[in-house]
């Protein structure tokens, strides 16, 4: 149970996101999609911090 809603939170994380560009956003729901629970919490420990440079600009 909590690993879906971990897996699940992850991936509405992921598509709710601004810092990242389209394509990084891609990469990490696969990677979430390929490992669901290291990948989401690779995902809310290190992902959701990476400020990227697109987003910088806008």
């Amino acid at each position: 149970m909590v690993n879906a809603v971990l897996f699940i939170g992850a991936l509405i994380s992921i598509a709710r996101t601004r810092n990242h560009t389209t394509g990084s956003q891609v990469v990490w729901a696969l990677i979430v999609l390929a490992l669901p629970v290291i990948g989401a919490l690779t995902w809310f420990l290190i992902g959701r911090r990476v400020k990227n440079t697109a987003a910088l600009k806008q």
